[in-house]
């Protein structure tokens, strides 16, 4: 039902918000330390600014959002792989559960759709940072929140 779905998109949502810190914490603490961690953050800012026109001016707020996005990445990897079975089946799971598994799939990626949305427009709005949103990007993430968001419920 609508309502099951709603409801599990924003546990979903709960979750990841809660998750996604963490996983960046783990890649902040491996890579803080390492020798090739300047490097890192130089290629990270040079793809965000290339990509998605995205500009760090400090190499710290690069640091920070590239390990945060380390953890969207886990994220779309695991709602990716949750909608496998249903792609190209797999033996022993039926079906009924390769759909199941594929509708959790998705849910998980609308819950990040509405966390991420939720928390964007709290750090441009209220706390008037634009550090990590830069307006193109913010437009072309935006675009992409309303697809996936529609998508699934």
């Amino acid at each position: 039902s609508v309502e099951a779905q709603i409801t599990l998109v924003i546990l979903q949502a709960l979750l990841w918000y809660c998750a996604i810190p963490q996983v960046a914490k783990v890649i902040k603490q491996y890579v803080k330390n390492k020798p090739y961690r300047e490097q890192f953050v130089e290629l990270s800012r040079k793809t965000w600014e290339a990509s998605f026109k995205q500009k760090f001016d400090d190499a710290e707020v690069a640091f920070d959002y590239t390990c945060l996005f380390g953890g969207i990445i886990l994220q779309h990897c695991l709602g990716g792989f949750l909608c496998l079975p249903s792609i190209i089946g797999v033996p022993g799971i039926s079906p009924e559960l390769a759909g199941a598994l594929a509708r959790h799939g998705a849910l998980t990626e609308a819950g990040w759709e509405l966390q991420d949305a939720i928390e964007r427009a709290y750090t441009v709005i209220v706390k008037k940072d634009w550090s990590m949103n830069h307006p193109d990007f913010l437009f072309m993430v935006a675009c992409h929140h309303v697809m996936g968001l529609s998508l699934v419920i």
